[in-house]
């Protein structure tokens, strides 16, 4: 998650000005199963090791929750000319797609978006009772 540092800080803030609070922070992505995940790549096509930011994965999920956003005539398949595994900033033009969707959103669909948030709701729910209660 690259806003992971930045949630993690905000956290150690908040719990330092709030002596006994108690705060759990997840990504989506924490909280949709592997077998979610794979079937979803069987089902589109779209292998998960290319399924990234604003790809099929996450543009369903909008597509679902608030499809006033989606351009859906701008939906893309793109690709990185190059892969790093490390963070180097600023990003090189290299590391980057023309469209910012990484790597192919065309396969999205509001359907995949609507299962996914029903499982990342259910998932939640059981880990804030799990965490914090």
């Amino acid at each position: 998650m690259a806003n992971a540092d930045a949630v993690r800080e905000s956290v150690d803030v908040f719990i330092d000005g709030a002596p006994g609070a108690r705060v759990m922070a997840a990504a989506w992505w924490d909280l949709v199963t592997e077998d979610s995940r794979n079937a979803i790549a069987a089902e589109t096509g779209v292998g998960r090791e290319v399924d990234h930011h604003a790809a099929t994965v996450e543009t369903s999920l909008v597509m679902h929750v608030a499809p006033e956003l989606v351009r859906f005539d701008l939906l893309a398949d793109d690709h990185i000319p190059r892969r790093a595994r490390y963070l180097i900033r600023p990003v090189p033009d290299s590391l980057k797609t023309r469209t910012g969707v990484v790597y192919s959103a065309s396969q999205a669909s509001p359907a995949i978006g609507e299962r996914l948030l029903k499982e990342i709701v259910s998932n939640l729910a059981d880990a804030v009772k799990l965490e914090l209660t």
